[in-house]
């Protein structure tokens, strides 16, 4: 970018920036030298602006009042950061955290209903400890009245108030710690001791694995790979669900969507292993390999931890009658009565307990004699018994 001779003045410089090529003013830079003899300069749009910036400067230097222009900025940008209340930094905070719809609805609600309306208007800058602690105990007594007034209308939970209290102010200290990680503040007034502690009213109920299959005989088919992985896993609802709707079984672990840049996962116990797999692959997104095919028999680690009372796989698999076995071989045959539910080439190798290119071979006959048929989805070749198999198998 070309430049032409600066304009003199009484007071600075102001020069027009033109472009290379077509000789077109882009800018005008203005700039002087103050009374700390160094040189200030300041690039605008258009000539009357530079020339306003000079005449501002020059005022500030004949009342006495000048200061370096970058050092004026960054005082007013500190007043402005000590302007914003609990209220406008809870709406950026919100804005820039990366929350599950659930979780953001909950955040709201707390800051809408127990928060700011007794902080929203105090300036970050003006909060206190105190103030953080005269709200915490307030919003104490508040809850604690509330259950009882719930109580007393014959309400028969089991609440009195401290998982909302919890709640309200694990979401003003998360907002707190955002503006100390942004500088806002040098430290977070949030400080009420055990505020952050939460002891649960209701204990856990750990299944075992009698009572783990019972429940699991009560539900169709299409549901029971569920309790399995919930009683080895302890996940909850929402990323139970998730993982087998949208993620395929990878080496014995299952990928938890979450609201992280990087999910968490979960190990996959050898008693889910089996439905799971029919789950995934299945033609049918409500079928699965029922229990009573991948049961396995009760083993006890000795732990109580739900990921340990767990069974472990039959190693005999389904029983072969004498006949089919002659007919088609102990290992054959155990592979046609292991397809009596859909499973790809890998699943079957698991099933019967061989390597895959055993259960390819396996299929690969059976589909030979009629007993099976194998279809392609995707990268999974899925088989099917057929009619003819059903009946030999049966």
């Amino acid at each position: 970018m070309a430049k032409n001779k600066a304009s003199r003045r009484m007071f600075g410089a102001l020069e027009a920036r033109t472009h290379t090529r077509t000789g077109k003013v882009t800018s005008w830079r203005a700039r002087y030298t103050g009374p700390d003899t160094d040189r200030h300069e300041r690039s605008f749009v258009d000539q009357m602006a530079g020339e306003h910036w000079l005449n501002d400067e020059r005022i500030l230097i004949d009342r006495g009042e000048w200061t370096p222009p970058k050092v004026r900025e960054a005082a007013a940008r500190a007043r402005s950061l000590q302007a914003i209340t609990l209220r406008d930094w809870a709406e950026r905070s919100m804005v820039n955290k990366t929350l599950r719809t659930s979780t953001r609805d909950r955040y709201r609600r707390m800051l809408e209903k127990r928060i700011l309306p007794a902080l929203g208007d105090i300036t970050l800058t003006a909060l206190t400890r105190m103030d953080i602690t005269s709200w915490y105990m307030t919003l104490s007594v508040t809850l604690a009245k509330e259950a009882d007034e719930r109580r007393a209308r014959g309400y028969k939970g089991n609440t009195d108030g401290r998982g909302a209290l919890y709640s309200a102010y694990q979401v003003l200290s998360s907002i707190l710690a955002d503006a100390v990680d942004h500088e806002l503040l040098d430290a977070s007034p949030a400080k009420v001791k055990g505020g952050l502690q939460y002891e649960t009213l209701h204990e856990p109920v750990v299944l075992t694995s009698d009572q783990m299959w019972q429940l699991t005989d009560l539900l169709p088919d299409y549901l029971q790979a569920f309790v399995p992985l919930l009683a080895t896993t302890g996940l909850r609802k929402g990323e139970m669900q998730a993982p087998m709707r949208r993620h395929p079984r990878r080496h014995g672990r299952a990928d938890l969507p979450g609201c992280r840049d990087e999910p968490r996962s979960a190990a996959l116990q050898p008693p889910v292993l089996g439905g799971l797999s029919c789950h995934f692959v299945s033609i049918s997104p409500q079928t699965t390999w029922p229990a009573s095919e991948w049961r396995r028999s009760p083993t006890r680690c000795g732990s109580s931890s739900p990921a340990c009372t767990v069974s472990r796989r039959r190693a005999s698999g389904p029983v072969v009658p004498e006949g089919l076995a002659a007919l088609l071989g102990h290992s054959r045959a155990l592979a046609l009565l292991a397809l009596r539910h859909p499973c790809s080439t890998t699943e079957l190798a698991r099933r019967v307990g061989v390597s895959a290119g055993t259960a390819s071979r396996h299929a690969t006959a059976l589909r030979a004699a009629g007993l099976v048929t194998s279809t392609r989805h995707g990268s999974v070749m899925l088989h099917h018994v057929t009619h003819l198999g059903r009946k030999l198998a049966a």
